[in-house]
């Protein structure tokens, strides 16, 4: 029995770790299990702003199911305390297909979007529906600028992923 239980721990382990990081602009953190927490995985708003197109910009994240329905979600403010809160869509529901890096070179705020203009602070929340049956949150804090920094690294989707 305890070699049963043993096998099941392990078994299950690489499912519990195989959530999903953005990496750009940079998450919160490391979420691990409390990625089910919503709006942000159960980690708090970031000191640390990253600078963001007041247009809109790059986005990306490691997919680490197979297959997830994934959106892309903004809210304009300083801390989220509900999914609700998320309510301007960046990139409505689709099934992303394949493991690794998934890149958006331009992702557009839309035109007209309440309290966006310079120096505004905002957070980008990606979250996945996976065969699990759960829904997995993971969210990156901005401040929108004019004049963003140049990205140092090619937005590029790995060769085994893809969108349906």
């Amino acid at each position: 029995l305890a070699t049963l239980s043993l096998l099941s721990l392990s078994l299950s382990f690489p499912l519990a770790s195989a959530h999903f990081s953005i990496t750009y602009p940079p998450d919160r953190g490391e979420a691990g299990s409390n990625e089910v927490d919503a709006p942000c995985g159960g980690l708090s708003t970031s000191d640390t702003r990253t600078p963001w197109p007041i247009s809109g910009g790059q986005v990306e994240f490691e997919a680490g199911h197979d297959e997830a329905n994934t959106e892309v979600l903004l809210y304009v403010g300083d801390n989220p305390t509900s999914n609700s809160d998320f309510n301007v869509v960046l990139a409505p529901l689709f099934n992303q297909i394949g493991l690794g890096t998934f890149c958006w070179n331009q992702l557009s705020v839309p035109n007209g979007t309440a309290g966006v203009k310079e120096g505004a602070k905002a957070t980008i929340q990606i979250r996945q529906f996976g065969h699990d049956g759960g829904w997995l949150y993971n969210c990156a804090d901005i401040s929108f600028t004019a004049n963003p920094p140049a990205l140092t690294s090619k937005c590029a989707n790995d060769s085994g992923i893809s969108t349906e």
